[in-house]
C-alpha cells in the first residue's frame, strides 16, 4: 500500500471524491508510479489534509475517495515579502524557496530599477503560484503561501498602512543585533542596482525601518530569502 505521498488538489471540506489530473496526475502516474487502490496524502491548501484511496485511473486524471480528514485553523499573519521582479528563473527559484519557508504572502514588485515591469495579469503569475503549492508538499505546511499580483511602489505604501511593522532592507541601513520585529511584518527588497534615493526616502516616510542584515553585498534573491529565513525562525 502505498502512502505518505502528498498531493495537491481543489476539494472542500464536505466532499467525500477528489479528483486529479493536469501536471499533479502526472506526477502521481507517472513519477510515482502510484495505481489503483494506493493511498495518498492529499492537501488543499486552505487548512484541508485527508487520506484518500484511489479508486479510479485513467489516462488523463484519477478519483479517489477522501479519508481521515483533518483541518488546521489559518496561522495569524507573520511575513509578507515585498520583492523586486527578477529575470528569468531566478525569479522562480525565490518564490519557490520563499513560499518553502513559509512566508504567507509573496508581492513581486516593479520599481524604477526593475528590469520587468509587467503589471497585472504577469505572464508567470500563474507559474509563480503553482510552485506556491508545490512548496506545501515540502514544507508540510496546509496554508497556501499568496502570490499578489505585482505592485508599483506607490501601490505598495497604500498595502503597507495595514502593517504595524515594516522593513526597509538597505545596505546602507544600520545593522542592531538586537532587533526583535513585532509580527505581522512586510518586507521589502529593492531589484539589482538597488533602490533609487527616492524610493527610499518614499519608503522611510511611510514608516519603513531600514536595516542592513548581512556585512556583504546581497543580491535580490538572497536578501529576501535570508529575512524570510530571520523572520521565521523562532
Amino acid at each position: 500500500m502505498t502512502e505518505n505521498r502528498r498531493f495537491f488538489a481543489l476539494w472542500e471540506q464536505d466532499d467525500e471524491r477528489v479528483t486529479i489530473d493536469g501536471d499533479e496526475f502526472h506526477h502521481v502516474r507517472t513519477v510515482m508510479r502510484t495505481r489503483v487502490g494506493d493511498w495518498i496524502e492529499v492537501i488543499n491548501g486552505q487548512g484541508g489534509w485527508a487520506r484518500a484511496k484511489i479508486e479510479r485511473m485513467t489516462r488523463n486524471k484519477l478519483e479517489a475517495r477522501l479519508d481521515e480528514k483533518q483541518f488546521a485553523p489559518k496561522p495569524p499573519l507573520r511575513t509578507v515579502i515585498a520583492v523586486s521582479v527578477l529575470r528569468g528563473p531566478t525569479m522562480s527559484w525565490m518564490v519557490e524557496k520563499l513560499c518553502e519557508i513559509g512566508v504567507d504572502t509573496v508581492i513581486p514588485m516593479t520599481f524604477q530599477r526593475t528590469e520587468l515591469h509587467s503589471k497585472n495579469n504577469h505572464p508567470a503569475l500563474e507559474r509563480w503560484r503553482k510552485l506556491a503549492a508545490q512548496a506545501l508538499k515540502v514544507n508540510r505546511r496546509l496554508w497556501l503561501s499568496e502570490i499578489h499580483e505585482p505592485l508599483s511602489l506607490t501601490e505598495l505604501l497604500t498595502v503597507a498602512l495595514d502593517y504595524p511593522h515594516r522593513l526597509l532592507l538597505d545596505c546602507e541601513g544600520p545593522r542592531d543585533g538586537q532587533w526583535q520585529p513585532s509580527f505581522p511584518v512586510l518586507a521589502t527588497i529593492g531589484p539589482p542596482g538597488d533602490f533609487t534615493a527616492e524610493e527610499k526616502t518614499a519608503l522611510r516616510s511611510q514608516g519603513f525601518q531600514p536595516l542592513l542584515i548581512n556585512d556583504s553585498l546581497l543580491k535580490t534573491e538572497t536578501a529576501a530569502i535570508s529575512i524570510a529565513a530571520i523572520l521565521h525562525h523562532d
